[in-house]
Order: structure tokens, then C-alpha cells, then sequence
């Protein structure tokens, strides 16, 4: 299994991940298995919100679209989404579905692409709401900024498991009996085949 670990690599903050050099790819619609995003952080008091802005190459909300806003309002208890294209400025905002955060509590937020261009969300391994206006097939970054700490990202590629399977052992011989304790702590699963792992991102976004 492939696994590329990035450390640090978010400690000049606000932060924008390049998807491209990450190996991620351009594009987040219509794959097989589905392309993930998976955040895991804590809000922080101040400032009072934080934002995730995925988009287009170039720089975002100055000549490149961000077609996906994320933004957590704290002081409003809502979760604005929204879409700021070149030329156009901002859409409507979205703010249905609740207030799934909570100032000094960690949490996981998951981004994976649904249908139709389509980007569905989780936190906490909970549903929590969809949202798509665009095409979303020239995405190629992501910018993390506002009052959160990142302890890691993960990103999961549009990789399928490999199906390699080992041949069952025939071995007949009389079966040991003594078990020995294990020292080394098994490693926990990856999140997905590929995975792209980004963590000891100690740094605070705002």
C-alpha cells in the first residue's frame, strides 16, 4: 500500500495545499472509488470563524474561482456555503443544517465528492450537507485559514484497492501453543488505498 506522509508542511499559515504536487490530481466529481478530504481540527476562540476555500488554479478570490466555501460562523452559530467566481464575486450563501461545532472541541470534517458535481460533507462521521453550483473538474487547491488548529489533513486519492491476494499457507505441522505478547502496537488502518497523510500541522490559522 502507498502511503506518503507530508510533515509540517502546513506551519506558514493561512495555508493553500497544491492538490497537483500532492499527487491529489485536478478534479473532484464523477470518480470511482470517491475522492476524500479529511480534516481533523479544533476551533478556537478567536477569530470567531475559519474558512475552507477549494478552487481553481491561480490565486483564490483574486483570479481564480473558489467553488467550494466553507466557513463555520461562531458568533451566528451557522455554517455558511458559498461560491466566489472571477468576474461574478460572490453567490448566495447557504447556511441550512445546523451547527455541528464547538469552540475547543476537536472534530473531523470529511469533503467527498457526490453527483452532479456535487460536494457531500460529514463531521464527526455524521451527514451533514451537500453543496454544488459548478463544474468542479479544474480543482486543483485548497486554502485553510480563521481560527482553527490543524492537527492533520488526509487526502484519499481516486486509487482501487489492489486485489492481490496471498496464497493460503499448506503448512500441516503440528500447531504451537505459546503465545507470545506483542510489543509493537499494530498500526491502524488508512482512511483509503493511496492515502495522502499531512500531519504534525501545529501551526494556528488565522
Amino acid at each position: 500500500m502507498y502511503i506518503q506522509i507530508f510533515k509540517n508542511i502546513l506551519k506558514k499559515i493561512p495555508a493553500t495545499l497544491d492538490f497537483v504536487k500532492l499527487g491529489f490530481g485536478t478534479g473532484f466529481h464523477f470518480f470511482s472509488p470517491k475522492k476524500r478530504i479529511i480534516i481533523f481540527g479544533t476551533p478556537l476562540a478567536q477569530p470567531t470563524a475559519f474558512n475552507i476555500n477549494i478552487g481553481e488554479p491561480g490565486k483564490l478570490l483574486v483570479n481564480a474561482s473558489v467553488l467550494f466555501h466553507f466557513s463555520p460562523r461562531f458568533n451566528e452559530n451557522k455554517v455558511i456555503r458559498n461560491t466566489w467566481i472571477v468576474g461574478k464575486g460572490w453567490g448566495r450563501a447557504e447556511d441550512h443544517g445546523g451547527f455541528p461545532f464547538k469552540v475547543g472541541e476537536p472534530f473531523v470534517l470529511e469533503l467527498y465528492d457526490g453527483t452532479d458535481n456535487y460536494i457531500d460533507m460529514k463531521v464527526n462521521n455524521k451527514y451533514f450537507e451537500t453543496f454544488g453550483r459548478y463544474n468542479l473538474k479544474k480543482v486543483s487547491q485548497m486554502e485553510i485559514e480563521g481560527g482553527i488548529l490543524v492537527s492533520s489533513v488526509i487526502l484519499c486519492p481516486s486509487i482501487r484497492p489492489s486485489t492481490t491476494t496471498k496464497s493460503p499457507t499448506t503448512t500441516t505441522g503440528k500447531p504451537s501453543t505459546t503465545l507470545l505478547p506483542t510489543t509493537t502496537p499494530s498500526k491502524p488502518p488508512p482512511f483509503c488505498p493511496g492515502e495522502i497523510v499531512l500531519n504534525n500541522l501545529v501551526g494556528v490559522f488565522h
